[in-house]
């Protein structure tokens, strides 16, 4: 299978692309579940002040 250019730019780019959006999707499932573990602490530390 042969490649030019224009359609290994055309690649590269929607892997970049593809790359980007699991990053994000990552990070957002990161932020939410550390947020909805963190949120039952602070509500305890509520308590203890």
């Amino acid at each position: 299978m042969k490649f030019n250019s224009s359609s290994l730019a055309r690649i590269s780019f929607y892997n970049a692309k593809s790359n980007q959006l699991l990053t994000k999707k990552i990070l957002i499932l990161i932020f939410n579940t550390s947020a909805n573990s963190s949120a039952p602490i602070v509500k305890t530390t509520n308590i203890f002040e």
